[in-house]
């Protein structure tokens, strides 16, 4: 079964932007808030997609029985950690120290979701019974990275209903040793269509929320949510809603994602002119 699996940004936008002037006035000169807020985005946004597909299935998370891998062949690997003593079918009663998950992509492996790169740990701990209301899981990700890309901080998941999420990135940071992007986040995560059928491929998701970071330029940036993004899961860019970004000392740009069609083309706007980029 599939119930609980929230599918959010498989994919959104990569590191850089190829930017088309749709006029020929120039940008205002700072692009890097746009393309590295994306950059934290999409993967930050993954990783609690991956750890919900494997929780809801796994022995001693779940259904908190002990027990073996759930897809231990996979890509990612994934594992019963922590203290999986004492519990049996149907003690729900007074439960303490959970057990937790462990993904493991080991060095490197093709990402059995999306057939991306990726290498290292999430370990996740939980406060309750997956399944049950108000849970939060914790997920920590150990030299986790996607290429040559490196995520940490700490991603908190909160049950608010069986269709909706809140999702904390706290002191998130992406860096590949040259660069580093702070990037923190609250994001409310919907399911809007194919909830509680077997068929992954036809989940659509909504996401709302804000955030806020530091480029890789050391340039403090603000992101609202204006309208809800679209992510289905047959489709590896977002569809469809609106963003601001807001650079310190610079006006704010919109980011729209189009109106639906599967595609890699979006647009910012800023001081009345609008240019397009390609999401990879």
């Amino acid at each position: 079964m599939k119930n609980y699996r929230i599918i959010a940004f498989a994919g959104i936008i990569s590191a850089s932007l190829i930017i088309c002037s749709c006029k020929k006035k120039e940008v205002d000169g700072e692009t890097q808030s746009v393309t590295d807020h994306a950059l934290c985005e999409q993967e930050f946004m993954k990783i609690p997609v991956t750890v919900n597909a494997r929780a809801v299935n796994a022995n001693g998370v779940k259904k908190l029985i002990p027990g073996g891998s759930f897809m231990s062949n996979a890509c990612p690997k994934d594992s019963i950690v922590g203290d999986t003593t004492g519990y049996a079918a149907g003690n729900y009663a007074n439960l303490t120290n959970l057990p937790g998950l462990l993904l493991d992509w080991g060095t490197g492996c093709n990402d059995d979701a999306d057939g991306v790169m990726r290498s290292g740990k999430l370990l996740t701990t939980f406060s309750k019974p997956y399944g049950q209301g108000g849970s939060v899981i914790t997920i920590t990700p150990v030299n986790y990275k996607v290429g040559d890309i490196s995520y940490s901080g700490t991603i908190k998941n909160t049950r608010n209903s069986n269709t909706s999420f809140t999702i904390d990135v706290i002191d998130g940071h992406c860096s590949n040793g040259s660069w580093n992007i702070k990037w923190s986040s609250t994001r409310t995560i919907t399911w809007i269509a194919g909830y509680g059928d077997s068929d992954e491929t036809n989940d659509v998701m909504s996401i709302s929320g804000s955030s806020s970071g530091v480029n890789r330029e050391g340039r403090e940036f603000t992101v609202n949510i204006t309208s809800p993004l679209i992510k289905a899961a047959s489709c590896k860019w977002i569809k469809q809603g609106a963003l601001e970004i807001t650079p310190n000392g610079f006006k704010t740009r919109t980011v729209d994602f189009g109106d639906g069609t599967c595609d890699n083309v979006a647009t910012f706007s800023v001081n009345g002119n609008t240019y397009t980029f390609n999401m990879q």
